[in-house]
């Protein structure tokens, strides 16, 4: 029922479902996002005249963020912007509110030598960042000035990485860094919950940076009206275009198979994602055909009667693959995956990877340039 509830209210906001009702609702939810509009505006305000105060810590401190709700991409850039600078020789520790953020003291996922926290207390996306890091410390935490201030004591790093921060103003940033999807780069244009802007476009005059993502799936006329839409409002040279590249599959035991294996193969997909179209499209790129797509809402948490649907739909068709994201396998508990291995059932994630270029198409290192300008 909440699957059906939010495609319902996300075809309402795209303009996808016709009718007099869903109209009704759609001017409804808009006249909404003003009142919404109102705070956010407000406490920025209240920010930029100083009247809430601003803290920092010594390291140098980068977000990575986005205006919209979700699917911008933001887990595999923080993934890569780690990895770079990393090895450009940079002590990292990354820092996340965790999924809810439900945390209000901070919580070492990982402490750059073993993790620490399963998927459950870390939420998805941090245990997948711990996983794909293991030389890197994660740490959770609602408050990201307390969390930067425990990792400043604790690791003493060059650098931290606030992931998804662009709208926690608490803490005070060397560098701001915004992803936008190429395939839906304004959320509708309205904010939440006519549209999925988290924050009007106007607040793009606080990035420092850009990354556009995405932008192998939209014409070159589409990208270039983004990027003047981002110029319009804030003129920076620092903008980067980037795609997901699919880098191969990976069951549960860590074996990987190249992506020529989907050819002409029958293929089951399920996916608790903020963009689940992205991943769709990935998929059939491979050239498999995708017999079903099993969609549930971003950071779901899967029980055993999803897993009863999608095996059932599995064994009633000669299917030759089953596969989710990296952030989605990485949920996954013992019981689950035993309900798959009973039914004889090999799991695989569908991996990926961010590939950067300047605006002009050539491939440029983004931790070398991100490093020339924080150390200016």
């Amino acid at each position: 029922m909440k699957n059906k509830l939010i495609n319902y209210l996300l075809d309402i906001i795209s303009g996808n479902k016709k009718g007099l009702i869903p109209a009704i609702l759609r001017i409804l939810l808009i006249l909404l996002s003003y009142i919404y509009r109102l705070a956010v505006m407000l406490r920025n305000l209240l920010y930029d005249k100083d009247i809430i105060k601003q803290g920092r810590v010594a390291a140098k401190t980068i977000s990575i963020g986005n205006i919209t709700t979700g699917g911008t991409g933001k887990t595999p850039a923080v993934e890569a912007f780690a990895t770079e600078l990393k090895n450009s020789g940079k002590d990292i520790v990354i820092i996340s509110r965790g999924y809810k953020g439900d945390n209000q003291e901070p919580l070492v996922v990982s402490n750059g030598e073993k993790i620490l926290v399963g998927a459950k207390f870390a939420g998805d996306e941090a245990f997948m960042l711990a996983n794909k890091l293991p030389e890197i410390p994660v740490v959770i935490c609602r408050d990201r000035l307390k969390a930067a201030s425990y990792v400043q004591a604790e690791f003493n790093p060059d650098i931290i990485l606030l992931d998804d921060s662009f709208q926690h103003r608490k803490i005070i940033r060397d560098y701001d860094i915004v992803l936008i999807d190429a395939t839906n780069p304004f959320g509708y244009n309205h904010l939440l919950p006519g549209g999925l802007l988290r924050e009007p476009k106007s607040s793009l005059k606080r990035a420092d940076g850009f990354i556009i993502s995405r932008v192998d799936q939209v014409s070159n006329s589409s990208l270039n009206e983004i990027i003047n839409q981002l110029k319009s409002y804030n003129d920076l040279s620092y903008i980067y275009l980037s795609n997901h590249v699919p880098s191969h599959l990976q069951s549960i035991n860590g074996e990987k198979l190249g992506l020529n294996k989907l050819n002409n193969k029958d293929v089951i997909a399920f996916s608790g994602l903020g963009n689940p179209g992205a991943f769709e499209a990935s998929l059939q790129e491979q050239g498999c055909n995708l017999v079903k797509h099993f969609i549930f809402p971003d950071h779901h948490i899967y029980t055993r009667e999803d897993f009863k649907q999608i095996v059932e739909k599995f064994a009633s068709e000669n299917i030759d693959y089953l596969i989710t994201t990296g952030k989605d396998i990485v949920k996954l508990d013992d019981s689950l995956l035993d309900f798959l291995s009973i039914q004889n059932i090999g799991l695989y994630s569908f991996e990926i990877k961010m590939a950067f270029k300047d605006q002009t198409g050539q491939s440029k290192n983004i931790a070398t340039r991100l490093l020339e300008n924080i150390e200016d």
